[in-house]
């Protein structure tokens, strides 16, 4: 037994007690807890923790955060003014409280038969504004919600063992009857397809009365993304925009007298009008210069506008609201964790509520929020198991979740769940009126890598690989893959003859493959925001940076011995050098972000993409007069006396190769793609000689209607 300030830890029933009250602990939180306590005298970084407690397995540091706010609110902690966890940025956590080992059991006398969990007064639990701190303060309330609900369990005095069971084993059969009801066999619902145009759709919405149909896509013999509308009483669809870039998201007006969109370019997002009524059809800008616009939604009592951007690189994504009458626009939702992107959103049919979906690209951990709209305060809270792709109100009362091959419906007053829709297709862009919904079957698209011989100006396709993988990339004479199941991406070698994959590594959270050294055997890797070695012999993980350091490039040194990396440090680029032997990491070059070694020189990178020839041994810098793409999907690579990139503007895709043997008059060739077929992902072998990029074959997507019961 453990006194931990004024609780008491049971180590052999991992109990954690305080007057009266019992919690059975989850594995890993017992782990950490314990792990406190055993080195209570001093902090206590990431890194060990990822050491001792995980032993190197794939977990990103927000799951042991979210341990660490567990823990927290257990012991109704503040993170601001702690009484047992303090938190110190880039030195990690320390149990400060007294702890003392062996004490008597003095709960153990307590004839308590039923004891509950009482986390109250979370309202202590300030957001806090510290980009460096450890913890997450606007985890706690949504731990506490899990804390109180499925995640903690009340225990119980063994006398009652037996009523305990029988109770639990008659729950049990109710709680399957329920679910074999409803998820098992569930009504049958038949889909409908709308007739529309042949292509790739990427938006559908439909106006509040049912009278408009409209969406965005590609159509086949056209030129670009449009915007295609068809009125009930029309024969067919109708192109309204001509000019548009990429109108990824459309959201007709309350009293069908307009339609907006989002627009996104290489440069910016822009939220649109174009008025149906009458023949000019001119397009007005109503927001500019957003960095990223992901979706658009109207409310059905108003012609205001609601929109989930991203004003900048660095900025939060929130949910804004557009006042079309005094042109004003304000943020409807706040989030003081960068992770946290507030991506969809749709306004209920009263106009007195906004569901919202916000996405956690760390822990890929996806919750549904309720707002009300004139108090502005967040009302309900959800997490969702599976990955969430849309949300629509299907009446006042219910929210329709479109997950992965599936449609739920949600009581949010009993959070009853209903089965509407499953199938195993996949759905897209949900829209959604009183007893119909509209959304996309984007059908299934064949993967194909193809490996095309140098020089680029030619690329001759040597072979055509149709594999069912995510990524491809060389190692040697040996090809590594990345595959992509549900949740889970595992790193392996493909052997195309035996037509087999070994897998390495699986991980849940995002994992990337940044550079590969065949003759040493390692490769580096992104898992989340770490960089990490491995050696995929005896897979072994090695992690070079922690989870405070935002990494902008990395990549093994000339000589495979070390391992260059950038890293921000307030609003400046930074490269370091990590010496694989020693395991030691020190400063190198400032004002950096991307970094590549050529020979004994470098070429170099600034913060904004342009390159540039560095030789530190004669202090020498030549302008290259090209920039790289800072699109996160995009990368980059030297071969040789050649520097390839790829760029895209979401409609093509480039594959730039520069030739730099003479440093003063560089040559510069492109290989374009249609962005929807060929992503700008790519790989060149050590030796300069092929190239693999992957091509999806194109299909025609179509809209299905689905009713809703």
């Amino acid at each position: 037994m453990i006194q931990i300030g004024r609780y008491q830890l049971d180590e052999e029933e991992m109990v954690l007690s305080c007057d009266d009250q019992r919690v059975l602990l989850e594995p890993k939180v017992f782990d950490v807890l314990t792990y406190f306590c055993q080195h209570h005298n001093r902090y206590i970084s990431m890194t060990e923790l990822h050491e001792n407690i995980w032993q190197g397995r794939c977990v990103s540091d927000a799951a042991v955060r979210r341990i660490i706010s567990k823990i927290r609110i257990l012991m109704n902690d503040d993170h601001k003014n702690p009484t047992y966890i303090q938190s110190l940025p880039k030195r990690g956590y320390k149990l400060i409280c007294p702890v003392e080992y062996d004490i008597e059991d003095a709960a153990e006398s307590s004839s308590v038969e039923s004891t509950a969990v009482a986390i109250t007064d979370l309202s202590d639990h300030n957001e806090a504004n510290n980009y460096n701190e450890p913890t997450e303060p606007e985890e706690h309330q949504d731990l506490a919600e899990e804390l109180a609900g499925n995640f903690v369990h009340v225990v119980k005095k063994p006398k009652k063992f037996k009523y305990t069971f029988l109770s639990l084993l008659m729950l049990c059969i109710c709680v399957f009857g329920y679910l074999a009801k409803s998820w098992f066999f569930p009504a049958i619902v038949q889909t409908q397809v709308v007739n529309t145009l042949p292509g790739d759709k990427i938006a559908v919405t439909q106006s509040a009365d049912g009278s408009y149909l409209a969406f965005s896509g590609q159509v086949h013999d056209e030129s670009g993304f449009q915007i295609y509308v068809k009125h009930q009483s029309d024969f067919d669809f109708r192109p309204i925009t001509h000019h548009a870039h990429l109108p990824s998201s459309i959201a007709f007006s309350f009293d069908n007298k307009s339609l907006y969109f989002s627009d996104t370019s290489k440069i910016n997002s822009s939220l649109n009008q174009i008025k149906l009524d009458g023949e000019n059809r001119e397009i007005e800008i109503l927001v500019d210069n957003y960095f990223l616009i992901s979706d658009v939604f109207t409310a059905r009592t108003s012609n205001n506008v609601f929109f989930a951007a991203k004003k900048s690189t660095e900025g939060p994504f929130l949910i804004y609201e557009y006042d079309v009458v005094n042109k004003a626009v304000t943020a409807i939702t706040a989030s003081s964790q960068a992770e946290s992107l507030d991506i969809k959103g749709d306004v209920s049919f009263d106009g007195s509520k906004l569901a919202v979906l916000r996405t956690n690209r760390l822990s890929h951990s996806d919750e549904i929020r309720v707002i009300d709209l004139k108090t502005k305060e967040v009302v309900i809270r959800r997490q969702h198991p599976a990955r969430v792709y849309d949300v629509a109100w299907g009446d006042n009362n219910n929210l329709l979740i479109l997950s992965r091959g599936q449609l739920l419906k949600i009581n949010i007053a009993t959070s009853e769940e209903t089965l509407q829709f499953a199938n195993g297709v996949k759905l897209a862009s949900l829209d959604s009126i009183k007893n119909r919904i509209v959304s996309i079957n984007l059908g299934l698209k064949e993967k194909l890598f193809i490996e095309k011989k140098l020089p680029f100006g030619e690329l001759e396709t040597k072979r055509v690989l149709k594999k069912d993988i995510y990524q491809m990339n060389y190692f040697g004479d040996k090809i590594l893959a990345l595959l992509k199941n549900h949740d889970v991406t595992q790193l392996g070698f493909l052997d195309l003859e035996a037509d087999r994959f070994d897998s390495v590594i699986a991980t849940e959270y995002n994992l990337a493959v940044l550079d590969v050294a065949p003759l040493q055997g390692k490769i580096l890797v992104r898992i989340n925001r770490r960089i990490a070695l491995l050696d995929p012999s005896n897979i072994d993980l090695q992690y070079i940076s922690s989870g405070d350091d935002l990494i902008g490039d990395a990549t093994f040194s000339a000589d495979n011995l070390s391992i260059l990396f950038s890293t921000q440090n307030y609003e400046q680029w930074d490269v370091n050098i990590f010496n694989i032997a020693k395991k030691t990491t020190e400063p190198f070059l400032r004002d950096i972000r991307y970094i590549r070694p050529y020979g004994e020189s470098f070429i170099i990178g600034d913060s904004k993409g342009e390159l540039s020839f560095f030789s530190p041994s004669i202090n020498k810098k030549i302008a290259l007069n090209h920039a790289l793409s800072k699109e996160p999907n995009t990368q980059w690579l030297v071969r040789g006396d050649y520097i390839y990139w790829s760029s895209h503007d979401l409609v093509n895709t480039t594959f730039h190769q520069l030739n730099i043997s003479n440093l003063n008059q560089p040559e510069l060739e492109v290989q374009q793609f249609i962005y929807n077929e060929v992503k700008p992902e790519f790989a060149i072998d050590l030796n300069n000689l092929n190239f693999l990029m992957s091509k999806s074959e194109s299909v025609t997507s179509e809209i299905v209607e689905i009713p809703f019961r």
